[in-house]
């Protein structure tokens, strides 16, 4: 249909408004002097602009996350894989969450730096695999939920995560 949200745009041609996030994972190699071949997987969720969105009436009360993370460590190949489900404020609230923000420390760490990825919201359940792990590591994990205005929910915190 030329004109979106015009009367014949159902169908087979509205199909593309439910395409929100593109998942991209990009997987490199490269020589380290000191652990010898290395490889390194980055994912990222690129939002499609405009798909989905609805109008914000609100945007200023601090966000609610309030979902547990789940973390389990794989072995061969070696990650640890976080899994959550939509922040309460994604699926009903202010439902203005945008994205989640993935943090990661040490046990010797009582709080956590910059997040290290980030995935974008719109989707019924979440998946994030880090695979920059190496053998002995421990990891303390935490997401939080990032809204429009752009403020962060607490983080939900994972156990710590012993790499062997």
């Amino acid at each position: 249909m030329p004109i979106h949200g015009a009367p014949g745009d159902t169908g087979g041609f509205a199909m593309i408004d439910s395409v929100r996030v593109v998942n991209v994972t990009l997987t490199g190699s490269y020589d380290d002097n000191r652990f010898g071949s290395r490889t390194q997987t980055v994912t990222a969720s690129i939002r499609v602009a405009n798909q989905g969105l609805a109008n914000q009436t609100t945007c200023g009360d601090p966000p609610i996350f309030g979902r547990s993370v789940n973390a389990t460590v794989l072995i061969n190949p070696l990650r640890v894989v976080l899994q959550w489900n939509p922040a309460v404020d994604e699926a009903s609230g202010e439902k203005d969450i945008e994205q989640y923000a993935i943090f990661r420390r040490t046990p010797a760490q009582t709080v956590f730096d910059e997040p290290f990825a980030s995935i974008a919201a719109g989707l019924g359940s979440y998946t994030y695999v880090d695979t920059d792990v190496q053998s002995g590591d421990q990891w303390i994990y935490g997401v939080a939920a990032l809204d429009c205005s752009p403020a962060l929910s607490s983080p939900s915190i994972t156990a710590t995560q012993f790499i062997p």
